[in-house]
């Protein structure tokens, strides 16, 4: 993945997260694991991994994803902004995805509320809550009966 591309994934992902809350994260858990991805392939990421993750210990992906927001404005140099990212967010990723598993109950109902509202695409969904069918593909066909069903609800009110 070229800077360019990374950078401007970046950035959607700082637009999509106005407040920075973990609803915000959970809602684009797509994008913190494509970045996290393209970070986990990096030398500065493998060489100094546990580092990071000790460092990070003790907090949630939210409060990991708000200080790295705090390191990246605070950065002298530009170039520290650009590692902050880089050793953050595959541990930020791996925090959110360990979270929504443990709470996958209550995230639900975060979901549904913002598929009513038509904040949620269909892919978003499976993206945050892993959908897997029985012989473990992609279960967005399932998925799309679903919207499509909600889709009809609305227009019925």
């Amino acid at each position: 993945m070229a800077d360019d591309e990374f950078n401007d994934m970046c950035m959607r992902l700082l637009d999509a997260l106005k407040d920075g809350t973990k609803e915000d994260l959970i809602l684009n858990v797509g994008i913190v694991h494509e970045i996290a991805e393209h970070c986990r392939g990096l030398h500065i990421y493998n060489n100094h991994k546990a580092e990071t993750i000790e460092f990070l210990k003790d907090m949630d992906a939210t409060n990991a994803y708000q200080l790295m927001v705090l390191k990246i404005v605070q950065a002298p140099l530009i170039v520290m902004a650009h590692v902050t990212v880089r050793m953050f967010m595959p541990v930020i990723s791996d925090k959110l995805d360990n979270e929504i598993a443990i709470q996958k109950d209550a995230f639900q109902g975060v979901i549904l509320v913002n598929l009513a509202k038509g904040k949620l695409t269909v892919g978003q969904i499976a993206n945050i809550l892993d959908v897997k069918d029985h012989n473990g593909e992609d279960g967005l066909k399932w998925f799309k009966i679903v919207f499509d069903y909600i889709k009809d609800l609305r227009k019925t009110k």
